[in-house]
């Protein structure tokens, strides 16, 4: 049996990035995080990604899969991808948001068509915001390796909370 890893990291307070949502629009939120003018959120430290592009309607995510996200075979599990997925397709709704608005995720579907090694290298996640109306707004998002290839995709709908 192996000694086992270790690893170590640290976080913005996630209060203090929720206060400053409702100050500016959704999209001016996220271009702020980019510019490193705000922290990127407290899971993005935990599951190591980045919001990396933001416009309105469309983000990219840039995660880098590692051994500690691994399932019991070895590869990057289910829900890490998942989480990734919500996270993309949450931030395209966002995007299209005005200043005091935010959401939830009312439902996710996840498909995943081909497996995340710990030692792939970056992947981009796209989110698309497909909708977005008074109460409720739907997303897509894809899962994209360095080679192009699709790993999963997953479709929300999301709840506006004004």
């Amino acid at each position: 049996m192996s000694e086992g890893y270790e690893r170590t990291y640290r976080w913005d307070d996630p209060q203090q990035l929720a206060e400053q949502a409702p100050t500016t629009s959704g999209l001016e939120f996220l271009q702020r995080m980019i510019k490193g003018d705000l922290p990127q959120s407290a899971l993005s430290s935990t599951l190591d990604f980045d919001l990396v592009d933001a416009e309105q309607g469309t983000v990219t995510i840039e995660a880098r899969p590692a051994a500690y996200q691994a399932n019991a075979i070895g590869t990057v599990h289910g829900g890490v991808i998942a989480s990734w997925l919500d996270t993309a397709m949450g931030y395209a709704i966002q995007s299209r948001l005005p200043a005091g608005v935010s959401l939830t995720t009312l439902d996710i579907q996840v498909r995943y068509t081909r497996a995340v090694r710990t030692d792939d290298k970056p992947l981009r996640i796209i989110g698309v915001a497909d909708h977005v109306g008074r109460r409720t707004g739907t997303a897509r998002a894809e899962v994209l390796g360095s080679d192009g290839r699709r790993h999963a995709t997953a479709t929300t709908s999301c709840l506006i909370l004004s």
